[in-house]
């Protein structure tokens, strides 16, 4: 188990206990293996013996990302503890945070094999947004005091909705422009989004493909009816709004746009997006 140790508060600590001792009346020993900042998930998880039949990714997306970059090409199955404050890819897979049920899984899993996206060389499995949301993030970064909230974006958002200057970026989808103006742009190899939003609607996560969301947006006004829209899950096929699959993306812009994926801010633009198909073992339930 690679554990997160500041994800999701008192509750992940007892679901984790829990776990623990469920399994052991199963019959297995558990390896708690707990990371200090950054970038320790996926050493772990490059370290395991190649026999190692599962590994348990306790905390939010950020941590599961980190143990899916680590694991990429081998045949070690993930299992999910949802700790974190989205858990996109927890949500998707409709995993539960009962311990019996999560042990039921590590006992006898149910694996599919997951695409692997790339943005810059930083693997993950969901959604990446370039600009507005990576701003939100940066802020929401600097205001951090341990576990995130909902309640923490708050501020972050507002601030950035009210400050937000729309610059022009220029999408290429397996080279070729799908898109130059003023806007933002979501790349995601699943649907699911913070909020339960989907931007990326259509995408699937075996399909060897990456999803591509662009909302040309020049005011505030325009960007709120793009959320009301991708609330109400009728964004795709608007005027302003397009959509289109590929194998590589690249987005740049007039003026360095921060980027994050799965809710971690990794670079700056440009950014260039790839797949790995079937790059990774996924636990979805008991058998």
């Amino acid at each position: 188990m690679i554990v997160n140790p500041i994800a999701g508060g008192s509750g992940s600590k007892t679901l984790l206990a829990r776990l623990v001792a469920v399994l052991g009346a199963l019959g297995h020993r558990s390896e708690i293996l707990t990371t200090s900042g950054r970038g320790d998930a996926r050493r772990f998880a490059q370290s395991l013996p190649d026999e190692t039949p599962l590994v348990a990714a306790v905390g939010g997306d950020g941590t599961i990302n980190e143990v899916v970059d680590g694991l990429v090409g081998r045949d070690i199955a993930v299992l999910i503890v949802p700790c974190g404050t989205e858990n996109l890819l927890a949500k998707y897979l409709k995993i539960s945070r009962d311990a019996d049920w999560l042990a039921s899984a590590a006992h006898r899993p149910r694996c599919v094999d997951f695409d692997v996206a790339v943005a810059n060389g930083r693997r993950f499995v969901c959604v990446s947004g370039v600009g507005f949301d990576a701003e939100v993030l940066r802020r929401l970064e600097a205001r951090r005091r341990g576990h995130i909230e909902h309640l923490n974006y708050f501020w972050p958002l507002w601030r950035t909705f009210c400050e937000w200057r729309f610059p022009t970026i220029r999408v290429e989808v397996d080279g070729e422009e799908f898109f130059r103006g003023r806007g933002m742009a979501f790349v995601g190899n699943t649907n699911r989004y913070a909020m339960g939003l989907k931007i990326t609607r259509d995408a699937l996560p075996d399909d060897g493909l990456l999803d591509v969301c662009v909302y040309a947006c020049t005011s505030r006004a325009g960007l709120l009816v793009h959320s009301a829209m991708t609330l109400a899950g009728r964004h795709i096929g608007r005027p302003g709004v397009r959509y289109r699959r590929g194998q590589r993306v690249r987005v740049s812009s007039d003026t360095e746009q921060w980027v994050e994926v799965d809710g971690e801010r990794i670079c700056t633009t440009p950014v260039d997006y790839q797949i790995i198909p079937k790059g990774v073992r996924i636990v979805v339930g008991p058998a």
